[in-house]
């Protein structure tokens, strides 16, 4: 499995619009949207975006659970997370690649 990363994008993005954006501007951009959900989720809001996913805040409660380096029963603090729901389109994408190669 590749990993995507920001630079990929930004070449992407460039690629397709071709000189009117430069690729620093490109990467302000991805960096203001990026910053603005990680704002909203620590506001503890969800971000939707259409045909994409939503990202929703969540919040796991304290417990007691086993260590598994240690062989022993800790506490284990609470702490955020972030969860994130793909857009169906993405969803059924996943299916049929998945049927696919089911098939072979």
């Amino acid at each position: 499995m590749s990993k995507l990363t920001k630079t990929d994008i930004i070449d992407n993005i460039h690629k397709r619009i071709g000189s009117t954006v430069t690729k620093t501007e490109i990467s302000s951009i991805i960096t203001i949207i990026c910053q603005y959900i990680i704002d909203k989720l620590l506001s503890n809001q969800s971000v939707s975006i259409d045909n994409f996913g939503t990202f929703s805040p969540s919040v796991f409660k304290g417990h007691r659970g086993f260590n598994l380096s240690t062989g022993k029963v800790e506490d284990v603090r609470p702490f955020r997370s972030v969860k994130f729901y793909p857009h169906e389109v993405y969803l059924r994408l996943t299916r049929e690649k998945r049927n696919i190669f089911l098939k072979k």
